[in-house]
């Protein structure tokens, strides 16, 4: 994890000093644009002068003329020195993408090696909810690397070709997977806040068989939920039993409004509904 959070900083580096270089050639570029438009205007009244005065040019001492010529030449002498800091602008630029690209084999390669158990346990988890085919592939260009997440075959590259429970659960499986990976033993605790918000009914049963397939493997997860009709707690109490799961009454720890007063037995049902799982289910 050091060796590829230092790689992340050095691409991160190398980008921009790249991105430096490149606003630096731009403004080279810019520069000596106007510096030839100048030389060509002056260049062409040159030629205009000297048709006009063939015989004066020839004679010593007029003066105009030779400041005109001088004036081209420090303009030509300008045009060399930005060609060279041009050159050498250039240069420093392939010698930073050159180290971009090794250090992008080396995460490509890295990233290779770890791919097949990484992205099994991510698939897992997705697909547990999604119930879609999921891939995820290393992809790299030329100042950038990323990943592609693929469903069903087909790249998802925008947030907004996901739903918004879409990209918020496979955003969870991810963070799953990822603790799966890199936990020495299995006793991380994943935090998750109101997640049937973002749920339609379809969904709620397969975020609750995602959620459990996490805990069986060993983690604990704190969620905090709203008691409503929702899938996701009862699919989550049915696949997980009294041995897995607790349930804390937060409706005990604040003073309810009067409404919450007047549904206080909506609460107390759905509370037992619930344990009924839970126990039924161990």
């Amino acid at each position: 994890m050091k060796e590829i959070a230092d790689l992340d900083s050095r691409l991160a580096q190398l980008t921009d000093d790249i991105q430096e270089e490149k606003q630096k050639q731009e403004r080279f570029q810019l520069e000596l644009r106007d510096i030839r438009a100048s030389i060509t205007s002056q260049q062409e009244a040159l030629a205009e002068f000297e048709r006009g005065n063939a015989l004066v040019s020839t004679l010593p001492g007029i003066s105009d003329l030779a400041e005109l010529r001088d004036f081209v030449e420090a303009n030509q002498r300008v045009i060399r020195d930005l060609n060279e800091v041009k050159l050498a602008a250039r240069s420093e630029r392939d010698e930073a993408m050159a180290r971009l690209k090794a250090i992008q084999i080396r995460v490509a390669q890295t990233y290779a090696v770890h791919e097949e158990e990484f992205l099994q346990t991510f698939k897992r988890y997705a697909e547990a909810f999604l119930g879609l085919d999921i891939d995820i592939r290393f992809d790299s260009r030329r100042t950038d690397m990323f990943l592609v997440l693929d469903i069903d075959g087909k790249s998802r590259r925008e947030h907004f070709q996901l739903s918004e429970s879409q990209r918020f659960f496979v955003d969870i499986a991810l963070r799953m997977a990822v603790a799966t990976f890199f936990a020495s033993t299995q006793t991380g605790i994943l935090l998750v806040d109101t997640p049937e918000g973002s749920l339609d009914i379809a969904y709620e049963t397969r975020a609750g068989q995602m959620f459990a397939g996490f805990i069986r493997s060993g983690f604990q997860m704190v969620m905090t939920a709203n008691i409503n009709t929702s899938q996701l707690l009862k699919q989550l109490a049915l696949l997980c039993g009294s041995e897995l799961m607790q349930i804390e009454r937060m409706t005990e720890w604040a003073v309810l409004s009067e409404v919450q007063e007047q549904s206080r037995q909506l609460f107390s049902d759905a509370y037992n509904d619930l344990e009924e799982l839970l126990h039924g289910s161990g």
